[in-house]
């Protein structure tokens, strides 16, 4: 019994990180920077767009290249020539959902039980400055006096 051969994108692998990019969609891909476009990647890409339309069309790979140039058209065929020709006609990259914004509830402030009492430290009563120049006069001739024999 004869297999019959895989159709072109049936079996196309990529790299994790362009597994795991792919799969967050939309949102992902216009707010994260897309992994490396290496050899593999561009090999399947074009494994992809060579083959069936229709499967192409449904494959996350072409879904973002188509997105990429859904934004700035002629940028993106500027920029890949041979690409943006090839990417299935007609097809519409699907659009990111809009944000969500939770509803509004007034935030009613909670009135104080007791008003604040403001912290004040203590205040410590301090000598008149004559009295500590005093003090340190006395000192001092106290100490002289005894210096002396």
């Amino acid at each position: 019994m004869a297999q019959e051969p895989a159709p072109p994108g049936a079996s196309i692998s990529l790299p994790g990180a362009w597994q795991a990019f792919l799969a967050g969609g939309p949102s992902t891909w216009s707010a994260w920077r897309s992994p490396p476009f290496t050899l593999p990647v561009r090999a399947a890409l074009q494994t992809l767009i060579g083959g069936d339309p229709a499967m192409a069309a449904a494959n996350p790979l072409v879904q973002y290249f188509a997105w990429r140039r859904s934004l700035n058209p002629a940028r993106f065929d500027r920029y890949h020539p041979f690409l943006g020709p090839r990417i299935p006609q007609g097809f519409i990259p699907p659009s990111p959902p809009p944000p969500v914004t939770p509803p509004s509830v007034p935030q009613v402030p909670i009135p104080p039980v007791t008003p604040p009492v403001p912290s004040v430290p203590p205040q410590v009563p301090e000598p008149s400055a004559f009295m500590v120049i005093a003090v340190g006069a006395a000192g001092a001739f106290a100490m002289r006096r005894r210096s002396r024999p």
